[in-house]
């Protein structure tokens, strides 16, 4: 969010400059400058948005739920080899994407 604010406070103080698509970006540096905060006005409108923005993608990651390739008989089979305490095996997840493997 610190680079939607300056942007847009940027735009703000700027309006008149228009945004060329022909600048060349291998010699493009990325300005430094941080225009003052400003009028109150844009700084509750920012921050409004970005408590917004915050409380959507917290919704977001809530609902979410880890997907898995596992049927609900497999899922059950490796929680109940997990809750054995006597038998020492790890649940690990494999990479690209294989499911979990028991070691």
């Amino acid at each position: 969010m610190v680079r939607f604010r300056q942007d847009l406070r940027l735009r703000f103080y700027f309006p008149e400059v228009e945004q060329s698509d022909k600048c060349d970006h291998k010699i493009y540096v990325r300005s430094k400058y941080q225009p003052s905060p400003g009028y109150f006005e844009l700084k509750d409108v920012i921050d409004s948005f970005e408590q917004r923005v915050l409380i959507e993608r917290n919704l977001i990651h809530a609902r979410h739920t880890p997907s898995t390739n596992l049927t609900a008989i497999q899922s059950q089979i490796l929680n109940h080899l997990q809750s054995q305490s006597s038998i020492d095996i790890i649940i690990l997840m494999c990479n690209k994407n294989l499911g979990p493997a028991a070691m």
